[in-house]
């Protein structure tokens, strides 16, 4: 995304550049992962857990917006990160919904499609696979298997809700269901705020207030 200003570079441009900056020196709490034991004996009573969200026009110069997404593998009171995503979506959307109907059926495609294909690869049985969604319009499309609002999906970025619905309400494979213990887009590695936590040639750049910032991520609970 910087590299689109190296031509033009300005004063956002700085900005962003120090904010990637900053992401990256910041210091984060390691990722803890509770083993199992062996891994055919580990992987009875395991389920999948996915989280979708999308940020509707979230590029200010764009309008484009962005599809969050996290999944876990799911073993009694613990949960283990096996995959997230942040990325703007490749179209414009014209709605909240649009965006997260095309964030939904990327969660269900490309992350809880191949969690479930790993888990079955190991052992034989049925998994279940929740996905929390907050738009309870698409929820609804869905369990219907169409919308008179968002039926161009299908033309304009093969996002077909007939196919969700299949895989949602018809062969049980996925399990919508609404509400979210935290918003994929908005989770974040929070940068503490003190004194000398930047360069001295990144402190003429960011102003106090902007110390403290939240960015894209999606860390285990």
């Amino acid at each position: 995304m910087i590299a689109r200003y190296v031509d033009k570079w300005n004063v956002a441009a700085e900005r962003l550049l120090v904010r990637v900056v900053q992401y990256l020196k910041t210091p984060r709490e390691a990722l803890e992962y509770h083993v199992l034991g062996n891994l055919k004996e580990g992987i009875r009573g395991v389920n999948i857990l996915g989280y979708t969200d999308a940020d509707f026009a979230g590029c200010p110069e764009s309008r484009v917006s962005t599809s969050g997404r996290a999944t876990y593998l799911v073993a009694g009171d613990y949960k283990y990160l096996v995959d997230w995503s942040s990325r703007k979506q490749r179209f414009v959307s014209s709605s909240t919904s649009e965006s997260e109907l095309a964030a939904l059926e990327e969660t269900v495609q490309l992350s809880l499609f191949p969690a479930l294909s790993f888990l079955r690869s190991i052992r034989d049985g049925e998994f279940s696979v929740i996905l929390m969604c907050d738009n309870q319009a698409v929820m609804r499309a869905i369990e219907m298997g169409y919308s008179p609002k968002l039926h161009h999906m299908a033309i304009t970025r093969a996002t077909d809700l007939a196919w969700l619905h299949q895989v949602c309400e018809k062969q049980k494979l996925v399990k919508l269901a609404f509400g979210f213990e935290y918003k994929t887009l908005e989770i974040a590695f929070e940068l503490i705020k003190r004194k000398s936590i930047f360069d001295p040639y990144l402190d003429e750049f960011v102003s106090r207030e902007d110390n403290h910032m939240r960015f894209t991520g999606a860390p285990a609970d």
